[in-house]
């Protein structure tokens, strides 16, 4: 085992030994040169703040823990950066006196911002980060040292690349996760002059002199051979960074980068562990579906489409079994959205709908004897996964590779390492049991996309052992329909049973029985947890005809509602829930239009009596809540009501209401009951409950109360199934005293705390509360846990989903934890508390972790007593589940 950073440095202060310090150049110069070269752009200077580096770690006395990457990168830095401002201030000196214009900003200029923002970053992530990226570690070598898992060094280079990502943004260089990648790869190391190289050979001889370099670049002394300054190669490993899928954007410099004549690829390159090294071949692909060209100016391009058939993006790659053997033969399939993963009003439902069209989706089959293939011509910028397919095979841990396409990239080095498995056999089937051929199929627990053959079969490797798949299927004359929880018996076949499309058709009329002509019938597709304005879902419209009849036809299998528009697209009926709308089902809805009736109205507080602004009032049909409004500075509210069957109210609501959301019993208590008349008014006073107040202190573990650095929000929820919830952030009294006095009865109310980066925190919610009370809540600091799954009969559970409770010492629950076990049935519980409150609380609790199989049993296992120090990982070993039997 090599000796670590500090005992070298320690060898070097302790005893001057030349061998520690020439060992420490060896691994660290390549990094400082490359840094320097980033910021200063020209090799001279470059040199010479990097041999100045050098001799302050030479002199310096600092306190070094395992390795000096992360401190001669700070130093680096800023000496840089020091000479960058004196010939910054010359430049400028010397564009004044000769009245030329300032020097233009080029992409290169990026370089020096990254630097500036790795030096930013906290010390734990900043380390990690210059470690891997910069010097060329292994997360597994980064973990030995630091002590840590393997797991905990992949998360905290996730943190810090989303770190480094926002420092860029807040400087004005919006940049992407791929684009920190690509610059990772092509600019983390330099090649070493070789007149620095000799100095440094010098330096680590002399002690702490300076040695100068020679003009002309002129070694002095011997060259350096015996270093291997020269042979540190960069290690590129698959990253949680390169699975973010933001589109890279330089905007920033956009108006002052010159456009090249050719656009430059950008390449970005995955390397799954344990696979060899392959350099990509071009490969004789069999596509089974031809990529169209590049649409025209004047057609209306998809999101996401790109628009120059030259930057069109290439995937590169390798199919091999566990042992390294290529495989031949292996379907190579790529799903590209043509959407970003966070992009605002986007669902992965909505989406899947139209990345079943031929030109979302490209799939091949690797033929040359080395296992590579390399797609080429993708239309689609963002969000894309690449999965593999072959008989007898399956995934290891199931790894689908997400990547984030830019425009002329080039994303190599993909590769996935296969198992044995058995084979699923399949076929597709049309209503009346006759076979479909060439149907697309998408099995959205492997990512792989299938074309059915003439006869409607279809095969693949089974993914995971008794695990549910469920397969997403379209063809031109049955549409859309999806298989959920379908169960792969060995030697049985998976049938797939198309629906068929759906139909839709009525009359309108008006009160007076005539035909309501011109009128637009709309039909929205509906999820749980949908309302009427989710416009990604599946829409319809059609217009009612002379007769007022309409149709609409080849309606998708799902729950749908309906509004009739009037001629200036306003309501000319209430929205109506009509259930759902089965494949292949000929549905007739006709309606009488009716005029709305206005009801309007003013809001009061029960005990003080003064208008209430700001207060949601909604109309309840059935309970159901089917339109709303807010009240005014005033108190005023208006609303239009449609006649039609059931039981309309209105009632006042604190939250935000969700459509087609059942009303409370309490808000049903407040509600005033509205008797519908076509065409009339009527006022209704609504009268709001008197609000009480809550308070809560958050303190640590001596007591404390912690004020800094958190936020608190005072939280109000409707318990019914989807009820929406109120929040409002509250602040601290000279106590430490987070109060709110806006706290409603009949809802469900809590604090909750979310700490701020620099605090070593989780999340903590204070237990739910409906009246007048003061709470003292702990802030727990976080650690982690790591174990073994085994099922009932000790069988390892690969890729297990379950969750756990915890009960802590001083009798409180916290949780539900949850977590995914590996392919080897390893789990670790550790999340980001900035982003879900789910890590394990520093403290002493006793667990229990739930399990439900493929048959939806519940299995169970309970520990004793754990004890969990502030950022210690505990190891609780294997956990063999046991048949759960509630109390």
């Amino acid at each position: 085992m090599s000796p670590t950073d500090a005992h070298l440095i320690e060898s070097w202060r302790s005893r001057r030994d030349a061998e520690a310090f020439h060992v420490l150049l060896q691994r660290h110069a390549r990094m400082v040169y490359a840094t320097c070269m980033r910021i200063l752009k020209n090799s001279h200077d470059a040199e010479e703040v990097t041999q100045d580096c050098f001799v302050i770690l030479a002199q310096s006395t600092a306190r070094i823990d395992s390795f000096i990457g992360p401190w001669l990168h700070r130093v680096a830095t800023t000496r840089a950066f020091d000479r960058r401002k004196v010939d910054i201030r010359r430049e400028a000196r010397h564009a004044r006196l000769t009245s030329l214009e300032p020097p233009t900003v080029h992409m290169d200029d990026l370089l020096e911002h990254v630097d500036a923002a790795i030096a930013a970053l906290p010390d734990d992530a900043r380390a990690i980060v210059i470690a891997h990226f910069l010097e060329g570690r292994s997360q597994q070598d980064i973990a030995q040292d630091l002590g840590l898992t393997q797991q905990a060094v992949s998360h905290r280079l996730k943190k810090g690349i989303d770190r480094l990502r926002e420092t860029l943004r807040r400087r004005g260089v919006p940049v992407s996760a791929v684009a920190i990648a690509s610059f990772f790869a092509e600019n983390a190391s330099a090649a070493m002059p070789n007149c620095l190289s000799a100095a440094l050979e010098k330096l680590a001889l002399a002690g702490t002199g300076r040695i100068l370099v020679a003009n002309g670049g002129a070694s002095i002394g011997g060259g350096i051979s015996s270093m291997a300054l020269g042979g540190i190669i960069m290690k590129k490993t698959v990253l949680i960074v390169v699975l973010a899928v933001l589109v890279a954007t330089f905007a920033f410099y956009a108006s002052t980068v010159p456009k090249p004549a050719a656009p430059r690829p950008v390449r970005v390159d995955h390397a799954a562990p344990a696979t060899p090294s392959i350099n990509p071949a071009p490969n004789q692909i069999q596509l089974s579906h031809a990529i169209a060209p590049a649409a025209s100016p004047a057609v209306k391009r998809e999101p996401g489409e790109i628009a120059d058939s030259a930057d069109y993006v290439s995937i590169s790659g390798t199919v091999s079994d566990t042992e390294g053997r290529p495989i031949q033969g292996a379907q190579v399939s790529i799903v590209a959205w043509g959407v970003e993963k966070n992009a605002p009003g986007i669902k992965e439902a909505a989406t899947l709908q139209h990345l079943i069209g031929a030109s979302h989706h490209i799939s091949l089959t690797t033929s040359k004897p080395d296992g590579t293939f390399n797609i080429e011509g993708i239309r689609y910028q963002g969000r894309a996964f690449v999965a593999v397919n072959a008989q007898g095979y399956r995934v290891v841990d199931g790894r689908v590779g997400e990547v984030a396409l830019l425009p002329g990239a080039e994303v190599t080095g993909l590769d996935f390492i296969l198992d044995f498995s058995n084979t699923l056999q399949g076929i597709v089937l049309s209503p009346v049991g006759t076979p479909v051929g060439n149907a697309t199929i998408l099995c959205t627990d492997t990512g792989v996309v299938l074309r059915s053959q003439l006869d409607g079969t279809f095969s693949m490797g089974q993914p995971v052992d008794n695990k549910l798949l469920t397969f997403f299927v379209y063809h031109e004359s049955y549409g859309h329909s999806v298989f959920g929880d379908m169960k792969p018996y060995e030697g049985a076949r998976i049938e797939l049973v198309l629906a068929g499309h759906a139909t839709l058709h009525g009359k309108i009329t008006t009160i007076d029985n005539l035909p309501a002509s011109g009128y637009t019938i709309r039909l929205d597709g509906k999820g749980e947890q949908d309302g009427p304005t989710d416009n990604e879902l599946p829409a319809y419209t059609a217009i009612t005809d002379d007769n007022g009849d309409y149709a609409i036809d080849e309606i998708e299998s799902r729950h749908y509602q309906i509004q009739v528009l009037g001629k200036q697209g306003t309501p000319a009926s209430a929205t109506i829930q009509l259930g759902f709308i089965d494949g292949g089902e000929k549905r007739s809805w006709d309606h009488v239009l009716k005029d709305a009736m206005t009801v309007h109205g003013t809001v009061r507080n029960e005990a003080t009596h003064e208008p209430s602004p700001g207060t949601f009032v909604v109309w309840a049909l059935d309970g159901k809540i089917t339109g709303e409004t807010q009240t005014d500075d005033s108190g005023a509210y208006s609303l239009e009501l449609f006649a039609c069957a059931g039981e309309s109210v209105v009632a006042p609501l604190l939250t935000r209401p969700s459509y087609d959301k059942q009303l409370s019993e309490h808000s049903i208590e407040l509600a005033t009951s509205v008797d519908i008349q076509s065409g009339g008014t009527r006022q209704i006073d609504l009268i709001l409950p008197a609000s009480y107040s809550a308070s809560v202190y958050f303190v640590d573990r001596d007591g404390n109360s912690v004020v800094d650095n958190i936020q608190v929000k005072a939280i109000m929820h409707d318990l019914t199934p989807g009820g929406a919830s109120a929040r409002k952030t509250v602040y601290a009294d000279a106590s430490g005293r987070f109060s709110y006095d806006g706290f409603q009865p009949g809802l469900s109310c809590y604090f909750e705390a979310r700490p701020g980066e620099s605090t070593p925190y989780i999340s903590a919610r204070s237990a739910r509360f409906s009246a007048e009370v003061e709470l003292v809540v702990q802030l727990h600091e976080e650690g982690r846990m790591v174990g073994r799954l085994l099922g009932p009969e000790g069988s390892v559970l690969r890729g297990a989903s379950f969750y756990c409770g915890l009960t802590l010492d001083n009798g409180e629950s916290y949780g539900p934890l949850s977590t995914t076990t590996n392919w080897n049935g390893y789990f670790t519980l550790e999340k980001d508390p900035s982003i879900n409150p789910s890590s394990v609380p520093a403290t002493s609790f006793r667990m229990t972790l739930f399990w439900h199989d493929e048959n939806r049993k519940s299995w169970a296992w309970e520990s004793g007593t754990i004890e969990v120090s502030p950022g210690e990982t505990v190891d609780i070993g294997e956990v063999q589940v046991e048949e759960y039997k509630p109390a």
